[in-house]
């Protein structure tokens, strides 16, 4: 993919994730974080919204993992 394919259609899982239900949205976090990986292999600047969002949900992953543990 080219660094304009990789944007927008990081672009386009932003917009999915955010309007997904939290199961869904940890369900997208590996192809998210994937094009990410992509655009910074090839040399790209990824915005601070992605990036926040990347964030935000791999901070949503780590609490999922807790969520069950007894206290």
């Amino acid at each position: 993919m080219t660094m304009d394919e990789l944007m927008s259609r990081a672009t386009a899982l932003e917009e999915s994730i955010r309007a997904a239900n939290p199961a869904h949205r940890l369900e997208l976090l590996p192809e998210f974080s994937g094009l990410l990986a992509g655009i910074r292999k090839a040399g790209g600047s990824i915005p601070g919204s992605l990036r926040g969002l990347e964030h935000v949900l791999n901070e949503e992953l780590a609490e999922s993992r807790f969520d069950n543990m007894p206290v």
